[in-house]
């Protein structure tokens, strides 16, 4: 007689791999204009897109499954600064991430006065003056220019607001004209004054 012994074995699990997580960009950049980003996503899992904290950015999708890409939307910058967002994108097996760190350019600053000239009076009175800027007013500074030596601080009470300048003039006193400019300048670090 005869006998054939064999043995079979099975696994009870499918053999476990590895989450892979590969970014196409990890720093990418954005024009002040606005536009989209896209980073392409290598993976062989399912990944999504952790909290992004910038209301200015929109997500097309925040979750995928294997390769994909990432289409990121984004808001006209309309200020002199820069600004960041970071976010992770993370496997939602392993827990395999990489961190995005977006930068979107600072627009070019606009300094415009409505008016370039305004007649004051002889008599002591407030004036406003339309301001077209995207620079916080508090990074706005001033100065004034007197053309006569003997009329010094007629122009008091300088005040840059978001929409606006306002300032008072002081009695003159004296029988001629008298005249005076007042300078509006911005200062960026990185970048060169801006005069109105």
């Amino acid at each position: 007689m005869l006998f054939i012994a064999f043995i079979v074995t099975s696994c009870d699990k499918e053999m476990d791999v590895a989450d892979t997580l590969e970014i196409s960009e990890l720093n990418p950049v954005i024009t002040a204009a606005g536009g989209t980003a896209s980073l392409d996503i290598l993976s062989n899992a399912s990944w999504k897109v952790g909290n992004i904290e910038a209301n200015w950015l929109q997500l097309e999708i925040s979750e995928g499954h294997g390769n994909g890409r990432l289409q990121i939307a984004c808001d006209a910058n309309t200020t002199v600064h820069p600004r960041t967002a970071e976010f992770f994108i993370v496997t939602t097996k392993d827990g395999k991430y990489h961190k995005v760190t977006l930068t979107q350019l600072a627009t070019d600053p606009v300094l415009t006065l409505e008016e370039h000239e305004i007649e004051v009076g002889s008599r002591p009175r407030s004036h406003e003056i339309g301001l077209i800027s995207n620079i916080p007013s508090a990074a706005i500074s001033t100065e004034i220019i007197y053309e006569q030596e003997d009329g010094d601080s007629w122009i008091v009470g300088i005040n840059v607001g978001e929409e606006s300048i306002t300032f008072q003039t002081t009695l003159n006193t004296f029988p001629e004209e008298r005249t005076a400019t007042i300078i509006l300048s911005y200062t960026d670090i990185a970048a060169e004054d801006t005069e109105a």
